[in-house]
């Protein structure tokens, strides 16, 4: 299921905020919180996923076909009664900041964000990096706000 609604989107102040949500979405799950819905998922061999991009929000399910009621209905729950957890966002700023910290190791990825900013601008939403202050400034109400917002929209 892909929503519309990403980065792009985002408050510049608040740069990072969809690649938070879309981790914090599904490891903090809804009626079942995200540990015991990631056991669940573990015994059946089915996956839940939810992410963001520059242009939309996903949230993607697979099971076998025995378990496929339950895994949509698991599915359906994460993407009407979202249960954004601190600690799971918490989880999600720390991997981002790590990310941050390291995104000057790979040649490729400078060249690739120097290149869009030659062809968008410095100033576009295509070519926004999160950095540790944005990432910081983000809440679980920013990311109960963002739900509400796209799901909303869509």
């Amino acid at each position: 299921m892909t929503i519309p609604g990403g980065s792009r989107d985002e408050d510049p102040a608040k740069a990072g905020l969809v690649g938070l949500y879309g981790q914090a979405w599904r490891t903090s799950g809804a009626k079942i919180n995200g540990d015991a819905l990631d056991d669940l998922l573990e015994a059946k061999a089915a996956h839940i996923e939810t992410g963001g991009d520059v242009d939309s929000t996903a949230l993607s399910w697979d099971s076998l076909k025995g378990d496929s009621e339950q895994v949509f209905s698991l599915a359906m729950d994460l993407l009407f009664h979202p249960n954004f957890s601190a600690e799971k966002l918490q989880l999600a700023q720390q991997q981002a900041a790590t990310n941050i910290v390291r995104r000057n190791d790979d040649e490729a990825g400078i060249a690739g964000r120097e290149a869009a900013k030659l062809v968008y601008g410095p100033n576009s939403p295509y070519t926004r990096q999160p950095e540790l202050a944005t990432i910081g400034a983000i809440t679980v109400d920013d990311l109960k706000a963002w739900h509400a917002r796209t799901i909303a929209e869509s």
